[in-house]
């Protein structure tokens, strides 16, 4: 069990701790690997890191439905864990043996298919630098691997080769029996002809690579074309005319400090493309659309500003961001997706822009210095464990709002909730509440007026320490009021978005889009 777990008197509380760490290393800590194999095997870095690859190719290892990070737990169980897990944005890359000996060869070809029989006569088994000129296919690439794993090759001049159709082929210098050698394939500077249209899938993962260049004339990335390079350090430019990111293309670059430049083509950024890589900025282009599961999942990212043009969020894209401080939301989106932005640490507020109407389970669980939290007026439903180990006290429910998921609201800072509904809004019934029981017995909740009944007869509404009637809410961050997508002058709107016909003197609107006081 991990050292930063607390201690617990019983036996079912420690079974408890088990099934919530298990749950938690799932989403998190199971690194999700692409097939590159026909076969499975499991293999050791030389760092003694165990490595499962999958079938499939395009297989993640993440669920379809959402995970309950606090199965049968009580209230005081679920507090306790919540300030337990302690993040860290540090990724280290294992050290490395250095070779005494240098050698470098210079290869000539004059058609595709000779690197095999030229190598084995210039001995390229001992070389620790291979400049190859003219024509090169898949089979040579081969051959250039053969090389690798047996000696100790560590930078590969491509610059005057002429590469089969400016492609470098799917799994050019990856074959699984370099694990056999035990270690990552030992090359670390590659340098690629200014022509490349195309680098396959898994063209140059799992090496010692810190540099390469990425040609101006590329136009597409295939899926893990560097994934696993752990000491890859080098400017990343992705050119224009480049539409994708794939899936895992730079997963597990754990030195890649440099931010990556977009291209303004660019319209997908794939699953788990960036994923425990350690970079602290990325900008995103005007035209992208898609940020796709777990694409930035355990970056060191401090700020995600998302374009308008984005339709599509992925779920847990960037989860486990330590150092993710601040995040402005696109104006198009309708759902939070489960678990964007779970245990994210650094963050301390945040805004849900109008137009939301549903938060997916665990958007923002063990968020545990999330304070302050706005939500729109066109907010439906919160899914289950959203908040849960926050630390705000105070939330705003607006008067939209239908229903809670267990454990949605689990907060045990809460002074005061406001909820705007004239309706209850229904509280999910599991191994608890949204709410902790022992929590909100020391919490005030306060309703319209005329909504007192209805909140003292239904379920966990009825556990508040008091129930207080109230036509005066706190500003739920609403700064416009929008009907059918258009403003509507000379019409009052409260801070939820209901229209007033007989406002109050002293209370605060909308008017036009815009923020008024009565007097």
């Amino acid at each position: 069990m991990p050292n930063f777990l607390p201690t617990f008197a019983n036996k079912t509380n420690w079974q408890m701790v088990n099934r919530i760490v298990k749950s938690i290393l799932s989403l998190t800590v199971a690194v999700p690997f692409m097939a590159l194999a026909d076969t499975n095997i499991s293999v050791a870095s030389d760092t003694e890191d165990i490595i499962s690859v999958l079938e499939s190719d395009e297989e993640l290892i993440s669920s379809a439905d959402p995970i309950d990070l606090f199965p049968d737990s009580s209230p005081s169980a679920r507090r306790a864990i919540l300030n337990t897990f302690p993040l860290s944005a540090e990724k280290t890359a294992p050290s490395r043996t250095e070779s005494e000996t240098s050698t470098a060869i210079d290869v000539i070809t004059s058609d595709y298919g000779q690197l095999e029989t030229l190598l084995a006569e210039k001995g390229g088994d001992s070389a620790t630098a291979i400049s190859v000129t003219g024509p090169i296919d898949a089979s040579d690439f081969n051959a250039i691997w053969e090389c690798a794993v047996k000696g100790n090759l560590r930078i590969l001049n491509l610059s005057r080769s002429e590469i089969k159709d400016n492609i470098i082929p799917d799994y050019a210098l990856y074959n699984t029996l370099q694990f056999e050698a035990g270690h990552w394939l030992s090359i670390r500077k590659i340098i690629l002809p200014e022509e490349i249209v195309k680098i396959g899938k898994a063209a140059f993962a799992f090496m010692h690579l810190e540099e390469i260049n990425i040609p101006s004339s590329l136009k597409e990335l295939g899926s893990t074309a560097f994934g696993y390079d752990r000491w890859l350090d080098c400017p990343i430019n992705i050119p224009e005319g480049v539409t994708e990111i794939r899936y895992q293309t730079f997963i597990d670059c754990l030195s890649l400090s440099r931010s990556p430049t977009l291209p303004n083509t660019l319209k997908v950024i794939g699953e788990h493309a960036f994923a425990n890589t350690p970079f602290e900025n990325i900008g995103f282009n005007d035209g992208l659309e898609a940020i796709r599961e777990g694409a930035f999942q355990s970056c060191g990212i401090t700020q995600v500003e998302f374009p308008n043009s984005i339709i599509e969020l992925g779920p847990m894209a960037f989860q486990l961001c330590p150092r993710l401080e601040h995040i402005s939301f696109p104006d198009v989106i309708e759902e939070i997706p489960m678990g964007l932005f779970s245990m994210c640490n650094a963050l301390k507020e945040v805004s849900i822009p109008n137009g939301v109407r549903r938060i997916a389970n665990n958007a923002f669980m063990l968020c545990t210095n999330l304070k302050d939290i706005s939500h729109p007026a066109t907010l439906e439903s919160i899914g289950k464990d959203v908040f849960c180990g926050c630390v705000a006290e105070e939330i705003v429910l607006p008067c939209n709002l239908k229903s809670l998921g267990e454990g949605s609201l689990q907060i045990y800072t809460l002074d005061a909730v406001y909820c705007a509904s004239e309706t209850p809004p229904l509280c999910e019934i599991g191994q608890s509440g949204p709410f902790a029981e022992e929590w909100i017995s020391d919490t005030l909740l306060y309703v319209p007026v005329g909504t007192k009944e209805k909140y003292q007869s239904q379920w966990q509404w009825n556990m508040f320490k008091e129930i207080i009637e109230t036509d005066n809410f706190p500003s739920s961050g609403i700064d416009c009021v929008a009907i059918g997508g258009k403003e509507q002058d000379n019409v009052l709107y409260d801070l939820f978005g209901r229209k007033v016909s007989e406002p109050r003197k002293g209370n605060i609107y909308i008017l036009s889009g815009k923020k008024v006081i009565i007097k």
